[in-house]
């Protein structure tokens, strides 16, 4: 779209508090948005140090529409990792990590790019673990677009912490959270010790009690805010 309507909402899913650095106009579309959604209460801080205040603190959440339409069927995927490789974080050498890892018995790995929609969604079904590794350096935010579909798919989630308190704290009882340089020594004490089918049930169950988009939404609105509505 290359023009914006007079009046619209802005609802903000980039990671702001990373090391990449974002034009004045990224800017100036927030500013002129009667409202402004953000997922993160760290994003938030940048904003309002633009001297943009017409914000409300909106996380995403489970709705229905992120259901998994494929039935469950045997995991023959032990370790997978859907997202580009390179980036300036640790996740390089920790794939690399895996892929070398001479596993006993052999682990399966699902490394994937660039694929989406029904195709990833069987994939998901096949796999035990994916993980959730940061693409850059520096300040980060729990990335909930990859995990919260995973979540809901039934599939453990093992992934970095983030530096969003907000949303580690939300996701402490859904998420294997370890940021330590040896990723083998945690995944293959989860490969041989945990009942997935169990436990993705029960974070499953988890998801849906506490996290529903519906309830965030109702929450955040109630929000003090001051819309910018132009009327001409």
């Amino acid at each position: 779209m290359k023009t914006l309507p007079p009046n619209y909402v802005a609802y903000n899913f980039e990671q702001l508090i990373t090391t990449k650095e974002w034009p004045a106009s990224f800017f100036k579309r927030l500013q002129d948005a009667v409202m402004i959604w953000d997922y993160s209460l760290e994003n938030l801080k940048v904003i309002h140090g633009k001297g943009i205040k017409h914000t409300v603190f909106i996380p995403w959440g489970y709705t229905p529409n992120l259901e998994n339409p494929f039935p469950q069927v045997p995991r023959d995927v032990d370790v997978m990792f859907v997202g580009a490789g390179g980036g300036t974080g640790k996740r390089v050498p920790k794939l690399a990590a895996i892929h070398a890892h001479k596993a006993n018995p052999p682990w399966n790995l699902a490394f994937i790019y660039n694929t989406f929609g029904d195709p990833l969604k069987k994939i998901y079904r096949r796999s035990k673990v994916a993980l959730n590794l940061h693409f850059f350096t520096g300040r980060t935010i729990l990335e909930v677009h990859r995990i919260l579909p995973l979540i809901v798919s039934k599939v453990l989630v093992f992934s970095e912490p983030s530096d969003d308190p907000w949303w580690d704290n939300e996701y402490k009882d859904m998420v294997y959270f370890d940021g330590g340089d040896d990723i083998i020594t945690p995944l293959t004490k989860i490969l041989k010790t945990v009942n997935v089918e169990a436990e993705t049930e029960r974070r499953y169950n988890l998801l849906l009690s506490c996290c529903r988009f519906t309830r965030y939404i109702s929450r955040g609105l109630q929000q003090p805010v001051e819309a910018k509505v132009k009327t001409n």
